[in-house]
């Protein structure tokens, strides 16, 4: 039986990797760290916390308004603007201390094989091997700040980097510059992973999975695409996606039906890459 699409595009957060639960705890983190290295280099880490408080205010709104979306390093160089910080020695320094605790995109080594287990959703690698070994090409379209670089290193953290690679099959907002369900965001998708032509054909031989109904299911839905909701963060679409799951592996039967997989094309599934919520954001 031939498969029911020829291309899966996924959601990264609350779709591959479970959604963690302490952004904000490692927001203070990295300003605490941040604020003691502006006070050493003669900065006044009082106005910069005021001034990056206002401005990611400013930005979320417009974002949100707008759905458009700006890098992490692109907002970070409006703050260090508008605190006078000149330095590009300073300006580099501030900006990797930042991103290494708020992103946490620089794990030790030896905490790798805990992250990878904790962090992400059960079944995640057996269905991304499943997908590419029967010839189905996969995709990842992300709302976020994150150049590639930084983003790949996250995604290399998690194990997943056999899979994805920003320079191939990674498309995230902040680069594009529209957050979903922005119809360029999916746009930039299409240009990025060379799906022009079935698109153009067959639209809905396209397949989107992504937890949320606004951002992923909509959007989706709204270039053509067919849309699959897994419902890790949200109960329901409410009809709107064409497929509700509540386990990855349940992609399986969505994308080759009846089709009998030899137990070759994935490892042995034992639903445990996953048991405990990450407190990766």
């Amino acid at each position: 039986m031939e498969p029911k699409f020829d291309f899966v595009v996924f959601d990264w957060k609350g779709t591959l990797e479970k959604k963690g639960g302490n952004k904000k705890l490692r927001q203070q983190k990295a300003m605490d760290a941040v604020k003691k290295d502006l006070s050493v280099l003669g900065h006044d880490p009082i106005h910069f916390e005021s001034v990056y408080l206002s401005k990611t205010k400013e930005l979320k709104h417009q974002e949100a308004e707008h759905l458009v979306n700006v890098s992490i390093r692109e907002r970070m160089d409006m703050i260090f603007d508008l605190c006078n910080i000149t330095s590009s020695i300073t300006r580099n320094r501030i900006f990797n201390i930042w991103v290494k605790i708020y992103m946490d995109v620089d794990s030790p080594e030896a905490k790798l094989k805990e992250k990878e287990s904790s962090s992400m959703l059960a079944g995640w690698k057996d269905i991304l091997r499943i997908l590419q070994n029967n010839g189905i090409p996969i995709c990842l379209l992300r709302n976020s700040s994150l150049t590639g670089e930084e983003f790949q290193k996250k995604i290399d953290s998690k194990g997943a980097g056999e899979f994805f690679h920003y320079e191939r099959n990674v498309v995230l907002s902040g680069e594009v510059g529209f957050v979903k369900p922005h119809p360029n965001a999916f746009k930039a998708t299409l240009e990025k992973c060379g799906l022009e032509g079935l698109h153009s054909s067959n639209p809905k031989r396209i397949l989107f999975v992504g937890n949320e109904t606004e951002a992923d299911v909509i959007g989706s839905n709204g270039m053509g695409w067919s849309s699959v909701l897994i419902r890790t963060t949200e109960s329901s679409s409410n009809g709107e996606a064409d497929y509700e799951i509540d386990d990855l592996m349940q992609l399986k039967e969505i994308v080759f039906g009846s089709y009998d997989l030899s137990d070759s094309d994935s490892d042995d599934y034992s639903g445990s890459d996953s048991d405990d919520f990450s407190d990766d954001e």
